[in-house]
């Protein structure tokens, strides 16, 4: 449990957030959340660490990223958050998204 603005917030136990490998992100990746740039540290089929701050646990935001040469928008819940470095879950991603994600890890791993 973490202590956020007075208030505690339970984030996910590692376990809970960990159910899919993660890979590395290329420094190169283009993404950006709500119309700011950001840089992704790395991913997985079910989420992203995001280098940013300010964005609320809980809230859900558009990450817009370019993956395998296709623009895509995904949104993402906050799931945890320290220092400048986010944790986000992939939020009902449809069809196109998790297939671009898959495609990108298989073109990293």
């Amino acid at each position: 449990m973490h202590q956020r603005a007075g208030r505690d917030v339970t984030s996910a136990s590692d376990s809970d957030r960990r159910d899919a490998t993660r890979f590395p992100a290329d420094a190169r990746l283009f993404a950006s959340i709500d119309g700011r740039t950001v840089v992704l540290r790395d991913i997985s089929r079910s989420g992203v660490a995001i280098r940013a701050h300010g964005l609320e646990v809980g809230s859900v935001h558009l990450l817009e990223v370019h993956l395998d040469h296709q623009h895509v928008t995904l949104a993402i819940r906050i799931v945890d958050s320290s220092d400048s470095l986010l944790h986000a879950q992939f939020v009902d991603p449809g069809d196109v998204g998790p297939r671009l994600v898959e495609h990108y890890l298989e073109s990293i791993a």
